[in-house]
């Protein structure tokens, strides 16, 4: 499948769905920044001459955490756009209540981290590389919450088998808009972000349907 055909049907997923789409991508993109807010609000009443308060360090870093669920429930929900199904506004949100799939998650995270940071040690080709052979393992987790989490990325790593460099240039394709993005202040990145989202749901369906056929 060529780039401009996982383009359009992220487009074809968002149809009609637009209001509801901005609307979890503002959440899902506003309340994590909230902690990076009260750290640069704190750092500005103190004129950035302060040590660093490690106390508050913590606080914003369990809250980024703890705002985790939020971008599962923003990818479950753009997952489901892209099959055609009527996506919840509850999506969002569908992960605080599965305490499983949230640690899982997190375990992912810091494992396809460290995995990438070792691999970038060699050099920072083989780091990027690797980041593209893992990049479906949350989808995996969140399409199949009782697989492993080396499971999920092994079967990234295979679903990603020659797939690697497309999806290097699909997300390289939004130079444009994301440069868009920047020049209306921000503004455009209401659009803009939903429209990666389903792209990218759209492209995980894709892989995860031609590995499956070719098993």
């Amino acid at each position: 499948m060529k780039l401009a055909q996982f383009r359009s049907e992220g487009r074809a997923a968002i149809k009609g769905n637009w209001n509801k789409a901005i609307l979890i991508s503002l959440i899902v993109s506003f309340l994590p920044a909230i902690g990076d807010l009260v750290s640069l609000a704190y750092d500005i009443v103190n004129n950035f001459e302060s040590e660093i308060n490690i106390t508050l360090e913590i606080v914003i870093l369990l809250y980024s955490v703890m705002c985790l669920p939020l971008i599962l429930g923003e990818m479950y929900y753009f997952i489901n756009l892209s099959r055609g199904k009527s996506g919840s506004f509850s999506d969002v949100f569908r992960f605080y209540a599965d305490i499983k799939v949230f640690f899982k998650a997190i375990f992912s995270l810091v494992y396809v981290f460290l995995l990438i940071f070792l691999w970038s040690l060699l050099l920072i080709i083989p780091g990027i590389i690797k980041g593209l052979s893992y990049s479906m393992s949350l989808y995996l987790i969140i399409d199949y919450p009782d697989l492993k989490i080396k499971d999920a990325i092994s079967l990234s790593k295979k679903m990603m088998n020659g797939y690697k460099w497309k999806y290097f240039l699909l997300n390289l394709s939004f130079t444009g808009w994301i440069l868009l993005g920047i020049i209306t202040l921000f503004i455009g990145f209401i659009w803009i972000v939903p429209y990666i989202s389903a792209t990218n749901a759209a492209f995980y369906n894709y892989v995860k349907n031609q590995y499956k056929a070719e098993e």
